[in-house]
Formats: C-alpha cells, structure tokens, sequence
C-alpha cells in the first residue's frame, strides 16, 4: 500500500498529486516486481512533490532500476538522477577566473566546444573545481544533445567506445551477445570471447577476446591469401611487401638519397577485407583485390572509391636503406652545454638530445624542438639526427664539431640555411617562454586566454551568433582546413580581414557565414593544426616534404619527417 499522507500541501495542486499518483497505482508493476527485486524498496518514504515536481513516470522509475542492477537502491540517488540542471552561475565563476565572460552554460559550453573540448572531457577550471572537471557536470542539460547512451565498460562483449553514459547494458563472459545463428559461429572457447556479424553471408564468425582483440575466423572459405608476397607502387615509387600479419613500405627519401621502411599490422577478415591498424591514424578498413591481370587493388574508401594498384614483382630489388636501429643520444661529450647564436637563438646538448630555440618573429615567445645525437667512435664529428619512435630510423639533421677557437660549427645538407656558427653561452634562458599559438584578441569570439602568439584565426561573429573562424579554402577538394594563413599555400586564405581581402569572413565568397543559422561548430571543432615550422623557425608548407614541427591549439607539438605528400 502507498502512504498518501501529503505534506506542505499549498505548494501544488491536488489535481496534480491524483494524476501523477494513480499513474504509478495503475501501473503493471507484476510484470517487474519479482525480476528487479522491488519488493526490497522502501515504498512508505517516497517524498510524492518530488515526484511531482519533477514529472518521474513509472517508466522513469523502471529505467533507472535497469541501470542500477545489482546495486543498492535509494530514493535520494533515484531523485538525483532525475534532476539534473544547469549551474550557470558556477560555470560563469569558474570561466570568469580565466578572464572569460559567458553568461551561462548555453554559451559558456560553446567557447568550451570551439576550444575544442567536448562534453564528457575533463577540463582545468581553477574557479570551479581544484580538479579538471568534465563540462557535463554543471551543464548537465546543455549536454543532453551529446549523450551517447550504451555500455562504457571497456572489458564487456558489448562495450561501446562512442557512449558516454552507461545504461546498465554491460553484458560479461557470454558469448551470445553478439553470436547470431550461422553454421561457422564456432565458440573458440575463450572465457569472454564474443563474435561479430561480418562477411560470412551476414552471420557471426570473427571472435575476439574481451581486451578486443582478434581470436579466429571460422567463415569456411578455402581463399588462399593471395596478396601476399611484393608489390610495386609506380604512382608514389615505393615497393610494399605483405606477409600473413603485416604491410611493409619502402619509400624513397629524396633529402636522404635512400629508403625509409615502415609496417602496419593488419587482420585477413575474409574476402579480401583487412583490418589495417595505421601507427599513426589507428584502424580502418581496406578491401584489397587481386585482379585478372595479376595487379593487387587496394580501395581505401568504398564510398568514394579511392583505390591504387599495385603491380606484382618477385622480390624486393636492391636498395640503400636509411640507417636504423644506431646509437641514440650517446657520445659528442665534447659538445655538450649551451649554445647561442648572436643570443637569438639557443641550442642545449645534454644527456636527454639537442633542444633548439627559435623566437617567433612577431611575438616574445620561442619555438622549441628537439633532436637526438650520435658519435661514431675515434670520430669528431658529432652527427644530429631526427629520431622516428616509430620505425627506430634517424633522418640526419647536421654535422657539428668543435673549432680550436671554442666555437661550435654546425652543418646541415637538408637545411643550408641553419646557422653554421654557435659560440658557448653560460646565460640564465629558464624565463625563455615556450610558444602556445592561437588567438589572442581578447574581443574575438574564439579567444584563446592560453595563447601568447597569433597564428591570424581571429574569428569574427556573424549575424546568426555564430563564430566564424578564418581557414585555408582547397579548391581541389573544396575542403575549408583550419591552419594559419602562412601554411596556406596551396589554397585561398579566408580571413577576418574583410577590408582588405575580397575573400574573407562575410563576403558572398564565404558559404558558411550565416548558413542558414546553423551551427558551425563541427567545423570550429576541427581546428586543431595551428603553425608548421622547419628545422629552423621558418613557416612551412604542410604539403612539403621534409622535416616539419607542427603546433597545436592544446600547446602540444609534434615532430615529424614528411616522406610523401599529405
């Protein structure tokens, strides 16, 4: 029985209590009472204005027991998850410490979405939390469009990388949860072991473990893997070997005069599909097909149909490949301390490789990277190198000895115009400010209060509100890239700069200024490559190749040496 004694009956209407009280009294609750144990909850404590005020229907109620399964229940955490609001006062606070101004959560999450963060990243707000915080947290229904229901435990067999709120749908050690009915559905006997649809004729036969990864394929096929064996890529000049687990590719490096060998590992998921997994942009898909003529097709994107073909060879012919696997950061004792060029620029060899200081020409800040080094023994010479993680391969940089006089010489074939002479410096360089590029108008609306040098994406605000931030427009593609105007090369600038440039913000020319009224935050969102530098602080084409240091919004820098054209 339901205890109907009310209290503080003028704050609501009587109408109201009956309504929402006979929708719980007639609701079938049979059908659930003994399956999700509801006979335990204590049913004489409901405080009904809660439920009132907060229009909880039994679905709602039936809802959250399925999320709480095999957990202690409480009408306080019940009623705390159904009454999620926005805190905007503490959301303005804590931005308001940063010099940022919003009003509330509405606009606050969106300079948060155009800075790149997302709803459920945890982000410093030193106002309002000594910890990082997720958005999600005070802008609880600002967020709601950006929920992703579905299980987030990563050791269940239906683990969903995209959701963002567990339903209590989490399934363990069964391996029906993804199995269909299909004459190869063999169970590996694996504990926890769970198979997908595939390309068995639309049944399961691909397992994998609980850590997701591949077990056995049971499609009864008797293919042979026909593209194993070498290939020949005429259209980028590079020889690409396949063994059962692997992709190897050979591309010549024309500032090194030799070839540089990498590999990504791959998955035969059946008639010709591989699970290809990129070291540097993580799994996909491929189909690869050996034709009539013998060639070996490799389509990319079936949607789009970007494919290549690779002719057969018999085996890899004779070629120069780039040192690897040598010493790293060992010897050139006699070099090691600081360096300055005309106290413009610093170079540190230590224990830990060769740091180089660049300024950035229109602000206080510098450029910093890192190198790695060598020496051979019974030699002087001091070799400076790029060291790729990845593959262990070193890409020379420079030669650098030490003159009688103390000076340092430093040579470089790749980059002649890299300073040659460096005279030791005892000087204190730790106030040196390392560069974080962005903008740093504090009356645009993509402010970013972490900058302290511009890269020229000062957005503007249309007449829709929304913020329009300058890009690189590629005719070829027709593809807007969020970069700065110096890597803008290939493309038309479109910048904020509207009284000088035809081809800016709100000009007819720009079709995403006021599209409609639509938000353009994914495309604010996918601002992140801020400037890109050589080896010695000039602006670069990102196309090029070569050694490249690229900069990001978030302050991280990545070094990389570029041996095809992106």
């Amino acid at each position: 029985d339901f205890n109907w004694d009310i209290e503080n009956e003028n704050d609501w209407y009587f109408s109201d209590i009956n309504w929402i009280l006979s929708d719980w009294e007639e609701f079938n609750w049979d059908i659930y009472w003994e399956e999700f144990n509801l006979s335990d909850i204590d049913w004489e404590n409901i405080i009904w204005d809660i439920v009132i005020e907060l229009d909880i229907s039994p679905e709602d109620f039936i809802d959250y027991i399925l999320s709480i399964l095999g957990q202690s229940f409480s009408w306080d955490n019940f009623f705390m998850s159904q009454s999620c609001i926005d805190d905007d006062l503490a959301l303005q606070g804590g931005l308001a410490g940063l010099g940022i101004v919003v009003e509330g959560c509405e606009d606050g999450l969106a300079y948060l979405l155009g800075m790149g963060y997302g709803c459920f990243d945890s982000v410093t707000i030193p106002g309002l939390s000594p910890e990082p915080i997720m958005p999600s947290v005070v802008c609880c229904e600002s967020c709601e469009e950006f929920i992703v229901e579905g299980c987030i435990d990563s050791t269940a067999c239906n683990y969903n990388p995209l959701a963002t709120t567990d339903d209590g749908s989490c399934v363990y050690g069964e391996v029906e949860c993804f199995v269909s009915p299909c004459s190869v559905s063999e169970d590996p006997g694996v504990d926890g072991a769970y198979c997908v649809d595939d390309y068995c004729g639309g049944c399961c036969a691909i397992w994998y473990s609980s850590n997701g990864s591949f077990i056995s394929n049971s499609c009864e096929t008797n293919d042979t893997n026909q593209i194993i064996g070498f290939w020949y890529d005429a259209d980028n000049d590079q020889y690409v070997q396949v063994t059962d687990s692997t992709i190897g590719l050979y591309s010549f490096v024309d500032e090194m005069m030799c070839w540089y060998y990498w590999e990504m590992t791959y998955e035969n998921l059946g008639n010709g599909l591989l699970l290809v997994d990129d070291p540097e942009d993580g799994p996909s898909e491929i189909q690869a097909t050996v034709l009539d003529n013998g060639d070996l097709q490799i389509i990319f994107n079936s949607e789009e149909n970007e494919s290549i073909v690779l002719s057969s060879i018999n085996e890899l012919p004779d070629i120069d490949m780039c040192n690897d696997n040598g010493s790293v950061n060992e010897g050139c004792d006699d070099i090691q301390g600081q360096w300055t060029y005309f106290n413009y620029a610093y170079m540190i060899i230590d224990d830990f490789g060769v740091k180089i200081m660049f300024p950035e020409e229109s602000s206080l800040c510098y450029n910093v990277f890192t190198l790695s080094y060598s020496q051979d023994e019974n030699s002087d010479i001091c070799q400076i190198f790029f060291y790729d993680e990845f593959s262990g391969y070193q890409f020379d940089f420079a030669e650098a000895f030490l003159n009688d006089d103390g000076t340092l010489s430093v040579t470089s074939t790749n980059s002649p115009d890299f300073p040659d002479t460096w005279v030791a410096d005892d000087s204190d360089i730790s106030s040196l400010e390392m560069c974080v590029y962005g903008c740093i108008d504090p009356e645009s609306c993509n402010f970013d209060p972490f900058a302290n040098a511009d890269d020229g994406t000062c957005g503007l605000i249309d007449d829709c509100g929304d913020c329009q931030v300058p890009y690189c427009y590629d005719m070829l593609t027709n593809t807007p890239y969020y970069i700065s105007e110096a890597d803008c090369d290939e493309g038309i600038w479109i910048g904020s700069d509207c009284e000088n440039n035809e081809f800016c913000l709100s000009s007819s020319m720009n079709p995403y200024w006021n599209s409609g009224c639509i938000s353009l935050e994914e495309n604010i969102n996918s601002l992140d490559l801020l400037k890109t530098i050589n080896v010695i602080g000039q602006n670069s084409n990102i196309y090029q190749k070569g050694f490249k240091v690229y900069f990001y919004n978030d302050g991280s820098v990545r070094k990389r040496f570029v041996i095809k054209s992106e």
